[in-house]
């Protein structure tokens, strides 16, 4: 596997001790504890999760149904060994802390350490299963070049919804397979750019729900600081995920306390659990029609800060999903930057080869947000060449095989 350095949307911290009423506003925001009290609590639903790597022993996440895929092992290799890493951890990382966090904002049970509150889930009797693309011994904001791998596990092994917390460059081989979820009726989640330095996210490319944070105030990440708003291609919806209650404490590396931290690394799972719940409420509804009612009960704000509008979990789940049509009303015809997804790359899309090996990130996107792609093209390559591509690696691969027969039997004084 070619290393690829891509970071984590960050968790920052803020020094002291956190209430659970003051780091879970957003329950009360949502009205989570209405919607669960009427039976809808994510049940019957699985959120596949791409993230770093966890620590399942914690309270929070102690009777949830968390699946830790890959064999219970990260998508990332030793680079000396070339094994697969372990996906879990004991220890308090920045990789095992995002993680598990990210987890616990959809399926956390809220107990904490010593009878302590924690972590509660917007969706706790969902199924999550995690793609571990880091390694739990990183105690900084890195990960593995697996998006792409974890992308066709979690589709091969039925997800629907994939809540992704990252940003980094997004190869071409990425960028195809995200197109092929998207043409497989999978929504795609994923946090936006945080802070300048993260290159970009699948958020941002056409079709896939772009999440930013927002406050209890309804400000968005960064709005007011002298950080501001880190500018993003395409934002879909905003979500809480500033001032928001974690689990454990990254200065001490102490599991136990909580603390208060935000980032869009908690806005994106937040979303992917409201979904989780209005499709367990609405089991009969399509992705199409899941998405159609997010983005038509968005409560609005300014487009270029919250694109649509906040989530709003009960205005969602009031609705009837199957009402609308099963159409994805996030895809646009033409594609808006260089690099990003038309409308005929995602239905042109082809399953990717999962015995190929992904070519190395040589493309990184354009940082110039007004430059186009014209229709049908990934990264300036148009799609079909992707076909070919494919076609000619098989016919080479079965010619290879027919010369190896051919040279064993001549080398036995055998006849063709």
């Amino acid at each position: 596997m070619v290393a690829a350095v891509v970071a984590l949307v960050p968790l920052v911290g803020v020094a002291g001790p956190a209430s659970a009423v003051d780091g879970q506003w957003y329950h009360e925001t949502l009205g989570t504890a209405q919607v669960h009290a009427a039976g809808h609590r994510g049940q019957g639903v699985t959120v596949a999760v791409i993230d770093a790597s966890i620590t399942p022993s914690l309270p929070m996440l102690q009777g949830a149904d968390v699946q830790i895929m890959n064999g219970g092992r990260s998508l990332c290799k030793d680079p000396d060994t070339g094994a697969n890493l372990p996906a879990t951890g004991e220890a308090l990382t920045f990789s095992t802390s995002h993680g598990s966090n990210v987890v616990a904002t959809i399926v956390g049970t809220g107990a904490g350490f010593d009878g302590q509150p924690s972590v509660g889930g917007i969706a706790p009797d969902a199924t999550v299963k995690l793609y571990a693309d880091g390694d739990p011994a990183i105690d900084r904001s890195s990960t593995c070049a697996g998006l792409s791998d974890a992308i066709v596990q979690a589709v091969g092994d039925g997800a629907k919804i994939i809540s992704i917390q990252r940003s980094g460059p997004i190869d071409p081989w990425t960028r195809q397979t995200v197109a092929w979820a998207l043409n497989q009726g999978v929504i795609i989640v994923a946090s936006l750019p945080a802070q300048p330095g993260s290159l970009s996210s699948v958020g941002e490319l056409n079709a896939s729900v772009g999440v930013q944070a927002v406050g209890m105030d309804g400000r968005v990440l960064g709005e007011g600081t002298t950080q501001g708003l880190y500018p993003v291609r395409k934002t879909t919806v905003a979500a809480p995920g500033v001032n928001i209650l974690l689990q454990g404490d990254l200065s001490t590396h102490d599991w136990t306390p909580t603390r208060i931290g935000q980032g869009t690394s908690f806005a994106a799972p937040i979303t992917a659990g409201v979904l989780a719940v209005v499709w367990s409420a609405h089991p009969e509804a399509t992705p199409n029609q899941l998405l159609q009612v997010l983005v038509a009960h968005a409560i609005p704000g300014d487009p270029d800060k919250v694109g649509h509008g906040t989530v709003n979990l009960l205005g969602m789940i009031a609705d009837e999903p199957t009402g609308y049509p099963d159409v994805n009303p996030l895809i646009e015809q033409e594609a808006r930057f260089d690099g990003d997804l038309s409308a005929a790359d995602i239905a042109g899309a082809f399953s990717p080869d999962p015995f190929a090996t992904a070519p190395p990130a040589t493309v990184s996107p354009s940082p110039d947000s007004s430059g186009t792609a014209g229709s049908g093209s990934t990264n300036g390559v148009p799609g079909w060449v992707w076909v070919v591509v494919a076609v000619v690696a098989v016919l080479l691969g079965a010619g290879v095989v027919v010369a190896v027969i051919v040279i064993a039997r001549r080398g036995r004084g055998g006849t063709v």
